[in-house]
């Protein structure tokens, strides 16, 4: 089985958290900083790597992050870890992510509020219920 590890960003006070958004030949929708996590890692670290190479989060330690929820979809298990903050990070699209970027395939970064996540095109869907639980944290 394949796995996938993510960072949910959530800023506390402000009720937002940190995704990204694509822009791929004219579709739109918004993902949630992670991915693959290579055959010598752990999810942690995976997470932790992805987080560093796609936001340029590079001080985040695993004892700052909380394991948060995990399900699998299809063939790939995903583990996401949590992420709490009050503070403005400074966060920018950079690695693969920057160096993929055309016209027809964007990144951007946005700091997207808990009531307006239900609204958006979030992949995968199977996260949104979890992350809609922040309001509670």
């Amino acid at each position: 089985m394949k796995k996938r590890a993510g960072v949910i960003i959530y800023n506390q006070m402000k009720k937002t958290i940190l995704l990204i958004k694509r822009i791929k030949y004219n579709q739109t929708y918004w993902v949630i900083s992670g991915g693959t996590v290579e055959a010598d890692e752990s999810f942690i670290d995976a997470a932790l790597r992805e987080a560093a190479e796609e936001l340029n989060l590079n001080n985040l330690k695993s004892s700052d992050l909380t394991p948060f929820f995990n399900m699998n979809i299809d063939t790939v298990e995903h583990q996401y870890y949590l992420y709490i903050t009050n503070q403005q990070l400074e966060v920018q699209i950079v690695g693969e992510e920057l160096n993929r970027m055309t016209p027809s395939n964007r990144y951007f970064l946005e700091w997207i509020f808990l009531s307006e996540i239900e609204s958006l095109n979030l992949k995968p869907e199977e996260c949104i219920p979890f992350v809609t639980q922040l309001v509670h944290v």
